[in-house]
């Protein structure tokens, strides 16, 4: 696609500037070009902008895509829709569908990882007897980062072996994707060490990938997995996600820890059985990790220990987003330690957050603190940020109080629920929550859909199990 625009014809000097100062100010202002000017077009059938004139340009945080046209001569306007085409035969109208366009561009909000297709025609002008276009412009775009490699089916820690990372990508992030719908084993740990990765499945056709025996996912450096189903009933390592046990020395600040500045994170992802750590630092190194996160995941264990232990290490961002952690058995574990040092008293850091983002959190931690971290408890350099969250049988009851210790400690809360013990929950510091039954369709077999008006109307706990949201 071209990256400038070309809004007019070259005509005379003069003519020219008068001509490209009318366009912008009708595309920019969205006014009535007619008023202003005649167009050359009349008593024609007009044809929708062409696909290599359009631009699609990605805003730096990657939350909203405005697409540009030129204009068309003679047009009364545009029918503007874009598509989510991750299942290209049940596309989703993202925004307003055959939306009216007086100007030249539109903006949507868009999310990572997706493929998206703008549709665009040319509407008619009935005062110069121009017709609407018969045909729309069609034009791909995708959020997704590009693909280094695919593996088809089979063992990943063979096929790596066999293909290890190329020297040219080496200290850039690598993406290995795995095919939808495929069957993949993991035997043994992969260390991926200083060396970012993303291996990724399908939006719409989870690759599965079976974990046995000594598997599990270390970094020092970021490391992604997503889009994937991850059976984990026959792991017998320590953890599923961790830290290497060598650090990358280049990495280490002046306050002894080693940093790791990239992501570890799964998106996407449905784990079951998982009966070990869900992500653990190994207990050998000191590292400080910036951020740790699960997007969109249903994550089912059954909770021997904690789930997600710093034993050396401190985290500084931990995102829970739009997922479901649950157990099929209540322990006396907590969910989360962190051992390391409080987050400002590392170099270059100020501070630590906590976001739990409409989420749901079945029988974790069932009868033990919801966390273990002396060195964070009541410091006001850390942030707990709950927004739309449920939490059913989780903490001992006793949630926030344990995890801020006093008031100091920065806190936003906003829209959660308790529930314990099928009985009205309570919480010390989030007191304008939710104590109602939120009346769970079937939470011990993990289905976790809400019947209650007071839970669906706040849109607490995880979309997926709330009923659809209408928009008015």
């Amino acid at each position: 696609m071209k990256n400038n625009l070309k809004f007019l014809r070259r005509k005379s000097i003069g003519m020219a500037l008068i001509g490209v100062l009318t366009f912008f100010t009708a595309c920019d202002k969205g006014i009535d070009a007619d008023e202003v000017f005649v167009p050359n077009v009349t008593n024609s059938t007009l044809e929708s902008p062409k696909a290599d004139d359009v631009t699609i340009t990605l805003s730096p945080d990657g939350t909203k895509l405005v697409v540009a046209w030129p204009v068309v001569d003679g047009a009364g306007g545009y029918e503007f829709t874009l598509y989510n085409v991750d299942n290209n035969e049940n596309p989703i109208v993202v925004g307003i569908e055959k939306e009216i366009v007086d100007g030249c561009s539109v903006s949507r909000i868009v999310e990572s990882d997706t493929q998206y297709k703008a549709v665009i025609r040319t509407l008619g002008n009935a005062k110069y007897n121009n017709k609407e276009a018969e045909v729309a412009s069609e034009v791909p775009y995708s959020t997704l980062a590009l693909s280094d490699a695919t593996i088809e089916s089979g063992s990943i820690n063979e096929w790596l072996k066999a293909n290890p990372i190329p020297e040219d990508k080496i200290g850039q992030e690598y993406t290995i994707d795995l095919v939808g719908g495929q069957e993949y084993t993991l035997d043994d740990v992969i260390d991926f060490a200083d060396q970012q990765v993303t291996i990724r499945g399908s939006k719409v056709n989870h690759a599965k990938i079976k974990m046995t025996g000594n598997a599990s996912f270390l970094t020092n450096n970021g490391f992604k997995l997503k889009f994937a189903d991850i059976d984990c009933k026959n792991l017998e390592s320590e953890t599923l996600l961790g830290t290497s046990t060598t650090p990358d020395e280049g990495s280490q600040v002046a306050t002894g820890e080693y940093v790791v500045s990239n992501p570890i994170m799964l998106q996407g992802c449905n784990v079951t059985g998982l009966n070990r750590y869900l992500f653990y630092d190994m207990n050998k190194v000191k590292y400080c990790i910036d951020y740790l996160g699960f997007s969109d995941c249903n994550i089912q264990v059954q909770q021997n220990d904690i789930l997600v232990r710093a034993a050396k290490s401190s985290i500084i961002r931990m995102d829970i987003v739009k997922s479901t952690l649950w157990s099929t058995q209540q322990a006396g574990k907590h969910f989360m330690q962190i051992s390391g040092q409080r987050p400002n008293k590392i170099s270059g850091r100020t501070g630590a957050e906590f976001n739990f983002l409409n989420t749901t959190f079945y029988n974790i931690a069932y009868s033990k603190d919801f966390v273990n971290w002396n060195n964070y408890r009541g410091q006001s350099c850390v942030f707990l940020n709950f927004q739309n969250t449920l939490f059913v049988d989780c903490g001992n009851n006793d949630i926030t109080n344990k995890m801020q210790g006093n008031a100091n400690m920065k806190h936003d809360y906003k829209n959660n629920a308790y529930w314990y013990n099928n009985a009205e929950g309570k919480d010390k510091y989030d007191t304008t929550a939710t104590f109602s039954d939120p009346q769970m369709k079937n939470p011990k077999k993990g289905d976790f859909t809400l019947s209650s008006t007071e839970h669906i109307a706040k849109r607490i706990g995880d979309p997926r199990w709330l009923p659809e949201e209408i928009v008015e």
